[in-house]
């Protein structure tokens, strides 16, 4: 195991630890630039398991700004206030805004104070220190534009904020809203009147829609805000709601043939109250065991949720199978379909290669059954088993003379045998003909021997013979059988005559 991985863990477990205490408050400052302006502000900083913190400054303004002390010890579980100082100059070249940072970065324990940091954990927040530069002339800034869900059949309201971030006077700044459904059709037109607003001065444009008898759903609303020749435009998305959970997103990955398949299915709620006890259930359409449902859950007003639903599609053959997914909420449904894909071989009984197998096993079972007893073991002779084998050979084919019998043995057993061969001959009917010694001899291991024995001749007559050569070794013997025929005995053609 390699011992740096629970190391690295630790490291990581206390940084969150860091990062999850660490505060500042406020998190912003705001104010519009002031030539020559001279001030001081305050921010608490809120430590945890590290006292010690160092104050730095970074972004537009950063040189305008300073500290009264830069470092500080604050004790553990407490909370400290501090200042830093603004000297702003008589003009800045650009307008808008001028984001500055105030760093509080906070040290582990044992970091001595003027020293510099050395290795070990550090973390640091950040206060938004915001200047703003007026624009010259007018200009308005949008700084708000929503209209808010409502049920169906009441108004929804509509609002515009807008600040002046310009030198000059605004003398008629006014607003137009227009409604749409979701197919983009313009529903309603509704002026939002008119307002005079000064420099760094800020104005609501407020109107209301009375959504009647409209169905739930998605509209959309846009907002034209016109002043002195400049004109904004905005949009922005709100809800028509009633007791209603619509399906959003079904997602279903590929499966194999008896897998699991995992349904992910988003739901989004149209109602200004929380929705207890809603549920997805699935209907996997001509398959068996089709239907499952996941675990319910509450959806909040106007929010959103997301379901798992986990299918076994057990003996379901590969296919693209139609899915019915329905949400259950209030007491109602809501429907909406996708299809998932089992890929993989088929569970049918594939028949053609079940007989074929069949007659495979039938015919090997006849060889095993009717010709494999026919081949003995020592008959095997040119395959080096392990153990003894041998071949037997028959060197006469004419009735009359001798019949000379060779046996070849080998010895693989691993170890030197002693052994004995004997020779056999049987006639048809099975009646012993003779028996014959072939000796004894020692067969290394790994060695091969050949013992020899001659059937006299006064025994052999024409006809049909079977011999056997049986090798005696210790306690195990092997035999190895031939057939062989001996022909009449022929007389030269000239004598046929006389």
């Amino acid at each position: 195991m390699d011992f740096r991985t629970p190391f690295l863990l630790l490291v990581f477990l206390s940084l969150l630890q860091f990062s999850a205490a660490l505060g500042i408050s406020p998190g912003r400052i705001d104010i519009p630039f002031q030539p020559n302006l001279t001030t001081s502000f305050s921010f608490r900083v809120i430590p945890h398991s590290a006292p010690f913190v160092k104050f730095t400054t970074r972004g537009d303004l950063a040189q305008y700004i300073s500290f009264p002390v830069t470092q500080a010890t604050i004790p553990i579980g407490s909370s400290d206030r501090f200042t830093f100082d603004v000297r702003l100059p008589q003009a800045l070249s650009l307008p808008g805004l001028h984001d500055t940072r105030i760093v509080v970065t906070e040290y582990p324990r044992g970091f001595q104070a003027g020293a510099e940091a050395g290795v070990g954990a550090k973390v640091a927040v950040e206060l938004q220190f915001w200047v703003r530069v007026p624009y010259p002339g007018k200009y308005l800034e949008v700084t708000k534009f929503m209209v808010g869900n409502v049920p169906s059949g009441k108004n929804a309201p509509i609002e515009l904020g807008a600040i002046n971030r310009g030198n000059e006077s605004i003398a008629n700044a006014s607003t137009v809203f227009e409604i749409f459904d979701a197919s983009g059709a313009l529903l309603a037109t509704i002026p939002g009147g008119w307002r005079g607003i000064g420099p760094g001065e800020n104005a609501v444009f407020e109107a209301a829609w009375p959504t009647g008898e409209n169905p739930p759903g998605y509209y959309y609303a846009n907002a034209t805000l016109a002043y002195d020749r400049a004109v904004k435009q905005l949009s922005t998305r709100f809800k028509v709601g009633a007791e209603l959970v619509k399906i959003t997103n079904i997602s279903a990955d590929d499966i194999a043939p008896g897998g699991i398949a995992r349904f992910k299915v988003d739901a989004e709620s149209f109602w200004a109250e929380d929705i207890p006890g809603v549920f997805i259930e699935t209907n996997v359409l001509n398959a068996g065991d089709p239907t499952a449902r996941s675990e319910s859950k509450t959806i909040e007003a106007w929010g959103k949720q997301s379901f798992l639903v986990f299918w076994d599609s057990k003996k379901n053959n590969p296919g693209t199978y139609d899915v019915d997914v329905t949400v259950h909420f209030l007491g109602k449904t809501q429907t909406e379909k996708t299809t998932l894909r089992i890929v993989g071989p088929s569970n049918e009984i594939p028949w053609p290669l079940v007989i074929g197998a069949l007659s495979l096993a039938i015919i090997l079972y006849l060889a095993y059954r009717f010709l494999l007893p026919r081949l003995r073991p020592l008959a095997a002779g040119k395959k080096k088993k392990r153990g003894v084998s041998g071949e037997l050979d028959v060197r006469c084919t004419r009735a009359g003379e001798a019949v000379e019998f060779v046996l070849r043995a080998s010895n693989n057993s691993g170890e030197p045998i002693d052994s004995e061969a004997l020779f056999e001959v049987f006639a048809e009917d099975g009646t012993g003909v003779a028996s014959v010694s072939g000796g004894k001899k020692k067969i290394d291991d790994g060695g091969t021997t050949e013992f020899s024995a001659k059937m006299p001749a006064s025994k052999t007559k024409a006809g049909n013979y079977l011999a056997t050569a049986t090798l005696s070794y210790g306690e195990k013997e092997g035999v190895v059988e031939r057939k062989f025929s001996l022909r009449a005995e022929e007389k030269p053609p000239w004598e046929k005559y006389r």
